[in-house]
């Protein structure tokens, strides 16, 4: 055992995975987030089966979270399946290389699996050259797609 586990997360968890969620924007795109506004957020994606899904890892000790993904789905009509995208990628800097990152991963992938999804998706900022590189050594590839979007909210 390496001194974590996986699991899912519950509502208890909301406003530490939030807190994470500000850590990882302030980390890798310099951003500061409103607390307030991602735990709604974040609550708002638990408390809505089929919106998302997250896993975090634990220290077994503690029982403190020490890292989280969270899962999406996106159907494809293409493939006639489910896709999965892993967003809110984060492990708290004192227990990374300690394969809390790929734990989470495996244990998404299990779940994927059982479900019959076709792939899994993730984006990463581009200049995160160390992110990328923990994305290639896992396996995944760059898809070739280049993410848009247009704000709506103004």
């Amino acid at each position: 055992m390496k001194g974590f586990r996986v699991r899912a997360a519950v509502m208890a968890d909301a406003e530490i995975v939030a807190e994470f969620n500000c850590r990882l924007a302030r980390e890798t795109e310099n951003l500061e987030l409103r607390l307030e506004t991602v735990t709604e957020g974040v609550r708002g994606g638990m408390s809505v089966a089929g919106r998302a899904t997250y896993l975090v890892a634990e220290c077994v000790d503690t029982g403190d979270v020490v890292g989280q993904l969270m899962l999406t789905h996106e159907w494809s009509d293409w493939r006639n399946a489910d896709m999965w995208w892993l967003q809110s990628v984060y492990v708290r800097a004192d227990w990374r290389e300690r394969g809390v990152f790929g734990a989470l991963l495996s244990s998404a992938e299990a779940a994927a699996r059982v479900e019959g999804v076709a792939c899994l998706r993730l984006y990463v900022e581009s200049h995160n050259g160390r992110a990328r590189e923990v994305y290639v050594r896992r396996g995944f590839v760059d898809a070739g797609y280049v993410v848009m979007e247009r704000d709506l909210r103004g």
